[in-house]
């Protein structure tokens, strides 16, 4: 059942339409709103927030086939919002976010202590070289590179051009590979 399908079930009253469409995104964009604030507690609140917030305004939703693109943005102005209230840094590549890449790791390299903890050290480098991109930048490379968006969703999401979009991630992989080369890790690959 496609979501545009989906759309219409739910706006026509059938609340399990509008559960089947919150299942297929809440763990994304809770992951995307942990990768933006701190704070696991607010993020599983304001993931709840978002989805309170579609569905209230589902009616209002004008594209169905950007239904993706809408709920983004909804999460990201929800982050947004967040932030006004709370002064701290917004953007974070916190553990929690390489918990799975890291089994991956240690599955795929094997029971090498040595090199699993080589591996575990250049993960914490590079959510620290990311925590210290500027926001617009840092954004643009979680959206792209974690949560595999298209440039044009992506732009929709940010209210930007697809060229700003492309620049931002191309000064932000810059400078990746600027701060990797400093910590001698330039062979590594975003």
């Amino acid at each position: 059942m496609g979501e545009e399908h989906l759309i219409q079930l739910t706006l026509s009253g059938d609340r399990s339409a509008f559960q089947t469409l919150v299942e297929s995104h809440q763990s994304a964009i809770h992951h995307y709103i942990q990768k933006l604030i701190q704070n696991p507690q607010d993020a599983q609140d304001l993931c709840q927030r978002v989805f309170m917030k579609c569905f209230t305004g589902l009616r209002n939703l004008r594209e169905p086939e950007k239904f993706t693109s809408w709920l983004y943005t909804i999460a990201r102005n929800k982050v947004y919002d967040y932030n006004r209230r709370n002064t701290t840094k917004h953007v974070s590549m916190d553990t929690a976010d390489f918990r799975e890449s890291e089994l991956v790791m240690e599955n795929e390299l094997g029971a090498n202590p040595a090199v699993v903890l080589d591996a575990r050290m250049k993960a914490a480098l590079i959510r620290r070289a990311v925590d210290a991109l500027p926001d617009k930048q840092s954004e643009v490379i979680i959206l792209k590179i974690y949560h595999n968006l298209k440039f044009i969703e992506i732009a929709e999401i940010m209210d930007l051009s697809i060229n700003t979009v492309k620049s931002r991630l191309y000064y932000g992989l810059s400078t990746l590979k600027d701060r990797f080369k400093q910590w001698d890790l330039e062979d590594y690959v975003v």
